[in-house]
């Protein structure tokens, strides 16, 4: 989202989990996005001319999350009024195919459940509560990955969670994903990779797959330039990198990396 006006009442948020906050269009559910998880809410007013939002989430101050820690209660539901950074903050709409209610009757929800909500992580969090007042459904699509990615890692360490297909199978399983996107990543995942083996065996536009933090890993090629002497292949590539101990750990960005064809 780049500002206010994209928003509409009774919308979904969804926002950066490091301090609780969100917005959206009135009745909107949008999502601000976050390096340890990402925060929903209903929109409930647009201002445009401050360029701010009133929105309806399941949120806290810092030193109500850890008084309400050690009650079993971390959140609240409350309506802020938010002026979000859209040139530094990722803020998403949640765009439903299909509503069960009007923008009105999705913003007076969101005020009902706030009579007697009782916050949990697991069942009853930001985004059960967002998604619960557009569909009538309480769903998690964050506690479900987190949910797949224990399981995978119990069945197979670290490379069970990078690998895609079985993620695929296990998002299909619990229903995450339809059976029509299941197959087509099923296609997409099945193609089987070719050892390189000689210099022509990587051209600009290709896929690879290499070892990165221990873990396999696909980049796309840029450039790729062969070393005779050293038997190399010096490849600029472009990839989803890890950055240690940062507040946006994940992110696309260029490298350089040599691949030995001895």
């Amino acid at each position: 989202m780049l500002r206010c006006q994209q928003y509409s009442v009774g919308q979904i948020a969804e926002i950066p989990g490091c301090i609780v906050w969100s917005a959206s269009d009135v009745s909107n559910h949008i999502v601000f996005y976050g390096y340890t998880y990402d925060h929903h809410g209903i929109v409930a007013e647009i201002n445009r001319k401050p360029n701010s939002i009133k929105v309806i989430e399941a949120t806290n101050t810092f030193l109500g999350s850890m008084f309400g820690i050690i009650r079993f209660q971390k959140a609240r539901i409350i309506e802020t009024v938010k002026r979000p950074n859209f040139k530094s903050s990722i803020i998403q709409l949640v765009v439903y195919k299909h509503r069960k209610y009007t923008n009105n009757e999705i913003v007076q929800r969101a005020r009902e459940f706030a009579i007697d909500y009782k916050y949990n992580v697991f069942n009853n969090n930001c985004e059960h509560f967002a998604t619960e007042c557009v569909t009538g459904h309480a769903f998690s699509a964050q506690i479900g990955k987190y949910e797949i990615a224990l399981k995978l890692f119990w069945q197979g360490g670290l490379s069970a969670i990078f690998d895609e297909r079985k993620r695929n199978m296990s998002m299909n399983r619990i229903k995450h994903i339809c059976d029509t996107c299941y197959k087509k990543n099923t296609l997409l995942l099945g193609v089987p990779p070719t050892p390189i083996t000689n210099k022509n065996d990587v051209k600009k536009g290709d896929i690879i797959r290499y070892r990165y933090y221990f873990v396999n890993h696909e980049a796309v090629i840029l450039e790729a330039s062969y070393k005779e002497k050293r038997q190399i292949i010096k490849c600029h590539i472009a990839h989803y990198a890890f950055r240690l101990f940062s507040c946006n750990p994940m992110t696309i960005q260029e490298e350089v990396i040599s691949i030995k064809l001895n």
